[in-house]
């Protein structure tokens, strides 16, 4: 068994998993890790730096003992600082003494992501991590696919937003710098004012346009795995909260994710002209 991402509704429930099977790369190595370095991700940290984990059983997704040699070690990666203060603070009123030592730091996703990688490499199956969406963005994930005809009744993973034209495979574009990318919205808020933009912008074209919902899971495997030329205009854009919050944080935090300069969730977002085919 390959080193496992889990996903999972709240903290310590595991409703799947994946596995980063190694292929021939669509996009070399790096360029996916920069994709995901702007990515922030929250643990709680221990004092002693490592971060906090469990053992769970990965047949059942039951915390074990973690003498059991059918262990998993899953590590919780909260999408949302708040959620993880949220657990934190829960964690400190059921353990005073301990709980005090306990804090959330910031981790980029690509770390995540490389070190799922190298215990990929090293054949170690008992590493993982439980990826926690925030629930407000489940929600909206699960009515925009109610919308659309999809009968669902759960979305198992992180949603990603992103705004598509219906008449043709294509997305929608904005700039940065001197290209243009195509934005995935952490938060299904963004891509709406995205999408108003375009609409003000292009009223004639205001009804070929419509917000759809991927998970993260399945974008980074695509990354991975695709050879379609339109995952070099991929852009993951954080959440608002999440960048608020890391603003605070730097310079002094030098492992947190850092914003690409022309960051798109907060300035030149005006103009979403252009379309970008999906082949």
């Amino acid at each position: 068994m390959k080193s496992l991402l889990r996903w999972g509704a709240t903290f310590g429930v595991l409703v799947g998993a994946i596995a980063f099977i190694p292929q021939a790369l669509a996009l070399p190595e790096e360029q996916v890790v920069q994709r995901l370095r702007t990515v922030p991700v929250f643990m709680i940290a221990k004092a002693d730096g490592g971060v906090l984990s469990q053992c769970i059983d990965p047949t059942n997704g039951q915390q074990i003992n973690c003498d059991n040699e059918k262990k998993v070690l899953v590590t919780p990666a909260f999408i949302s600082q708040r959620d993880a203060q949220t657990v934190l603070q829960r964690l400190r009123a059921d353990n005073p003494n301990d709980g005090q030592n306990l804090q959330v730091i910031p981790r980029s996703l690509a770390e995540v992501y490389q070190q799922l990688e190298q215990a990929n490499r090293e054949k170690k199956d008992s590493v993982a991590v439980d990826f926690l969406p925030v629930q407000q963005q489940v929600d909206s994930a699960l009515a925009l696919l109610r919308q659309n005809g999809r009968q669902v009744q759960q979305f198992n993973g992180v949603p990603l937003f992103v705004a598509k034209f219906k008449s043709e495979n294509k997305y929608l574009t904005i700039p940065q710098g001197e290209d243009r990318v195509i934005p995935f919205f952490f938060d299904k808020e963004q891509a709406i004012a995205l999408l108003d933009r375009f609409k003000q912008s292009q009223p004639n074209m205001a009804s070929d346009v419509e917000i759809q919902v991927m998970d993260l899971e399945t974008v980074i495997q695509t990354l991975k795995t695709s050879n379609d030329p339109v995952l070099n205009k991929v852009l993951l854009v954080p959440s608002r909260e999440s960048l608020e919050f890391l603003r605070t944080l730097q310079p002094t935090q030098p492992n947190s994710p850092q914003q690409r300069p022309n960051q798109p969730a907060n300035q030149r977002q005006n103009q979403p002209q252009q379309r970008q085919n999906q082949r």
